[in-house]
């Protein structure tokens, strides 16, 4: 899995993906040209001081790496966190993070398997 670095990474994911969304979270996908999972996260500063925001971020990060192995190739995926996000559980956020991601269809479902 990589990260989306640069602006342009992060707007044509916005321009051109499909979103899932929820008021603690919102998930933005596009196809990729690239074959890995490229993915970027969004936090704003209404979430909190710096500590706080990273400590969501580690979050994420952790849930994208245990469900790295289930993702479809060749997708770019933007998590926008909200500000009540901080205050979900670490397992209430992998549970609303996965729900999104397969209402988006980037997960591969085990019939999807060759």
């Amino acid at each position: 899995m990589e990260t989306l670095k640069t602006n342009r990474d992060f707007e044509r994911v916005f321009k051109q993906g499909k979103s899932a969304g929820h008021r603690d979270l919102v998930v933005l996908a596009r196809r990729g040209r690239s074959k890995n999972v490229r993915v970027g996260f969004c936090i704003s500063r209404k979430t909190g001081n710096a500590v706080t925001r990273n400590k969501l971020r580690r979050r994420l990060k952790e849930i994208f790496r245990e469900t790295e192995q289930s993702f479809k190739p060749r997708w770019e995926i933007v998590v926008v966190a909200k500000d009540t996000s901080k205050e979900l559980s670490f397992q209430a956020l992998r549970k609303l993070t996965v729900k999104l991601l397969t209402r988006l269809k980037v997960l591969a479902s085990p019939d999807d398997s060759p």
